[in-house]
């Protein structure tokens, strides 16, 4: 069955179609950042190692890439849905910024489990840190980017009519 409204989209469809937008997309991120030290620390049994981290953030990175395909490969989705995420895909090769940013929601999830849990040290908030500041830089490329094209599309639209 196809569905054409979005309306009428089921409630896994909405949520998981969200979780890549404004004020859900940044919380989930910084869910994925706030769990990232602990899991890393569980997993690896390593505390204060600055590459323990590092590859567990890579690892993070390379699992948000790799889940998200798996699932619409297993799980029949709309077709609507479908051509949303297609489309960010397609925005996220032409603007590697739209990817950057991410990072930066991250590793501020990473530096409020640093404050919550007072566990600060020196490789925590430099791979924080570094998320922050590449995705900042990200955050603010990705809007000047997508401003320059919102301008040259209006441009585009715009009738000039000659002087007479």
């Amino acid at each position: 069955m196809e569905i054409s409204s979005s309306a009428q989209l089921g409630f896994v469809e909405k949520l998981l179609q969200g979780l890549d937008e404004g004020l859900p997309g940044a919380l989930f991120r910084l869910g994925i950042g706030f769990a990232t030290i602990s899991a890393v620390h569980r997993l690896s049994g390593i505390r204060d190692l600055d590459w323990a981290l590092v590859l567990g953030l890579f690892a993070v990175l390379f699992l948000l890439r790799v889940v998200p395909a798996i699932i619409r490969k297993i799980i029949p989705f709309s077709q609507e849905v479908q051509v949303i995420w297609w489309k960010r895909r397609q925005l996220a090769k032409r603007y590697d910024s739209y990817q950057w940013r991410k990072l930066f929601w991250i590793g501020a999830g990473m530096a409020i489990y640093m404050v919550a849990y007072r566990d600060v040290s020196f490789s925590h908030a430099t791979v924080s840190s570094v998320c922050m500041l590449a995705g900042a830089i990200g955050l603010v490329r990705w809007r000047v980017l997508r401003s320059q094209s919102q301008q040259s599309k209006s441009m585009s639209q715009t009738v000039i009519r000659p002087v007479v």
